[in-house]
């Protein structure tokens, strides 16, 4: 029997919500006080909040950032004990989705939460176990949010970069020679760390608010000051986390964040002369934070940067699927069918069909060196449709929750509101045959797909390559569809979403060319070594297929002895079902193309204005600053580069003012080619 599909977390137009509630562990603490846990729990939240007054309400300069605001997509965070039933709850209002949400909450202030939900059952630190052992602890405690309102179509930092820009007009209104209107453009939302390494370093930019002595030496000073007033306060709670536990780690890994910048200037040596002048007063505590002379803090170990990775290994490439690491080589048709199944049995028949080396699903492997005139086949599975091969509720439950609740469940976190909204969706026309096009007036209702099946292919000739829509006689997929059709009867074609490559010539060759006009696939990343090597476009192959190491994770091995047992367990059944696979979002998007057209036209009549000529001749300067890139392909950063096969090799270091390619362009939003220890991305 399929189970309800329940959403714990609620969302509202980009807001979202997480309600965590755990049970306090009863009995006593084994601390010098006879303390309960439960009582432990509240003097460590009335520690937390008073402190959190102090510096936002007494303190004239915040020179510890606040670890709620690190997050930076907070809005608003409750924690109460729960009385008498002896819960524990935690209620975070914030933007977007859970799962972007859930990892930077492990990140920055995991430890925090440690020194909280240490004093419950079952809990999982964060401090000293990797992210899905902590999020597993997560999605156990998590309850469901019946009715949630949360600040729609605002962001926390939204709010923040508002009370800035006000702050700013205040206190230019009036000044002589002060251009607030590009002062505002020019405007930064710093993060919460840098925000105080500002001050300290006295580098302010000018939308910064004025403060008495940014870089001085009373500054430093008063740095120190705040530090250690923060650290007495933490190291009373000592008596409360023994070490007997090894709560005391917690403890202390928690101080250790909480004061961040003071521990990293300890750890940087410029406050040395001060801590050796407060050592006299201050030495348990200052021998307790840093119990080693060296550099402290915490410090996950993260895996080698993609570029050090090497070439895919063979056996991974006979798993994966076509189309996943690479593009496809020189296809120009595509048919994408929406599948259903009258019977089990008539799935099973498929599945084995496309378990055939020869008629079914193409590996990575198989594509490399295909024969012209190869049809590729890619298969991806609903939930719906692993229900009906036979998999069980228990089964689906190692499936991601995104995958299983579905994009319509999650729209308000996805940002599909209003025209967006699902309601608002135009849903696939029914397939009428392979000869008639397709009835829109019955439309396909989504949660009836249980497959879908991607084929594509080259045209052989000119009118193969003029055909559009699956029901054209001379379409090169049409026979692939009927030899499909009659070998698995059982299977219904619910729609079929045609596919077509948009072709020109340039410089002698073919290249594909997207609806706006722009050369398209010309900042594709690598997973291994390339032909022309460049370190900046490495991605790890984790990021593409599970089961492998990304820029956050390890490769996960259930055979690590330090892994739970029962962790490690689930870990190997996951592996199982999901290991060397992927997920595929599809989404059809109206793009209208006439809009953008205007929108150039007017742009570049308003540089010809300003610079002089006739609006003709700016038309693709303005195209190249939307885009990054040219329409021919030739990135703005680097116009040098005459190679087409090396217009993918280009960094931001010589433009890092965004003069050629402006920071707002699309390439370089989605790729800042950061330096490739970074991650690549």
């Amino acid at each position: 029997m399929q189970r309800d599909t329940i959403i714990k977390g609620r969302g509202l137009g980009g807001s979202s919500d997480l309600t965590l509630l755990a049970r306090i562990k009863p009995g006593m603490v084994p601390a010098m006080d006879s303390v309960t846990y439960k009582t432990r729990i509240k003097r460590v939240l009335d520690t937390l909040h008073g402190a959190r007054t102090a510096s936002h309400e007494y303190s004239v300069a915040r020179l510890l950032s606040d670890s709620v605001e690190r997050v930076g997509v907070i809005h608003s965070v409750r924690v109460a004990v729960l009385e008498p039933e002896d819960n524990v709850m935690l209620a975070v209002t914030f933007d977007g989705s859970w799962e972007s949400y859930i990892r930077v909450l492990w990140e920055k202030v995991g430890t925090l939460l440690d020194l909280i939900f240490c004093s419950t059952e079952g809990y999982v630190t964060a401090y000293d176990h990797t992210f899905e052992e902590w999020l597993g602890w997560a999605r156990r405690v998590q309850v469901e949010t019946g009715f949630f309102y949360g600040p729609p179509d605002a962001s926390a930092r939204d709010l923040l970069y508002l009370r800035r820009v006000e702050r700013m007009r205040l206190r230019d209104c009036g000044q002589p020679g002060v251009d607030s209107h590009r002062s505002e453009l020019r405007a930064v939302l710093p993060t919460a760390e840098e925000a105080v390494d500002r001050l300290f370093q006295g580098a302010t930019a000018p939308d910064d608010p004025a403060i008495a002595y940014p870089g001085d030496e009373r500054m430093a000073r008063e740095a120190v000051r705040t530090g250690l007033q923060g650290l007495t306060t933490l190291y009373r709670l000592r008596d409360l986390y023994p070490s007997a536990e090894a709560d005391d780690e917690v403890l202390r890994c928690a101080s250790q964040q909480l004061l961040l910048e003071f521990v990293q200037k300890r750890n940087s040596g410029v406050i040395k002369k001060a801590l050796d002048d407060a050592r006299e007063r201050f030495a348990r505590q200052l021998d307790w934070l840093f119990p080693t002379p060296d550099a402290v803090g915490l410090r996950r170990p993260a895996p080698p940067a993609a570029h050090k990775g090497g070439v895919v290994p063979a056996a991974v490439c006979q798993e994966v699927q076509a189309g996943i690491l690479r593009t496809y080589p020189d296809v120009t048709h595509g048919l994408v069918l929406l599948l259903s199944f009258d019977a089990p049995a008539a799935m099973s028949d498929f599945l084995a069909r496309m378990r055939d080396p020869v008629e079914g699903v193409t590996s990575e492997a198989a594509m490399t060196g295909a024969a012209a005139g190869t049809v590729f086949r890619t298969l991806g599975v609903t939930p719906a449709g692993l229900r009906a091969a036979g998999l069980t509720e228990t089964e689906l439950e190692l499936f991601p929750e995104e995958f299983r609740h579905g994009m319509e469940a999650r729209a308000g976190q996805l940002g599909d509101v209003r025209h967006n909204h699902p309601q608002h969706w135009r849903r696939p026309a029914s397939y009428q045959g392979l000869d008639a096009p397709p009835n829109s007036a019955f439309p396909v209702a989504m949660e009836s797909v249980q497959a879908v099946l991607q084929l594509r292919g080259t045209a052989a000739d000119a009118d193969a390559l003029a055909a559009v829509d699956y029901f054209e006689p001379k379409h090169p997929l049409r026979a692939e569809v009927l030899k499909l059709v009659q070998a698995v009867p059982g299977m219904r074609i619910l729609s079929i979403q045609s596919l077509r490559r948009n072709l020109r010539t340039q410089q002698g060759r073919q290249e594909v060319v997207e609806h706006f006009g722009y050369a398209d696939g010309q900042g594709q990343p690598e997973v291994e070594p390339g032909i022309h090597k460049f370190d900046r476009n490495r991605i790890h192959l984790g990021e593409l297929v599970h089961g492998h190491a990304n820029t956050e994770d390890f490769e996960p091995d259930p055979a690590d002895p330090k892994l739970d047992p029962a962790f490690a367990a689930r870990l190997a059944e996951r592996l199982r079902w999901m290991g060397n696979g992927s997920f595929m979002v599809m989404r059809k998007y109206r793009q209208f193309a006439s809009r953008l057209e205007r929108a150039v036209s007017a742009g570049a009549a308003q540089v010809a204005a300003a610079l002089g000529g006739a609006p003709a001749d700016y038309v693709e300067l303005v195209y190249g600053k939307l885009m990054g890139r040219t329409r021919d392909g030739m990135p703005m950063a680097a116009p040098q580069i005459a190679n087409p096969d090396r217009r993918n090799i280009f960094d931001y270091g010589n433009d890092r003012q965004g003069e050629r390619c402006p920071l707002h362009a699309h390439i370089r939003r989605a790729h800042p080619r950061q330096d490739a220890a970074q991650g690549g991305r």
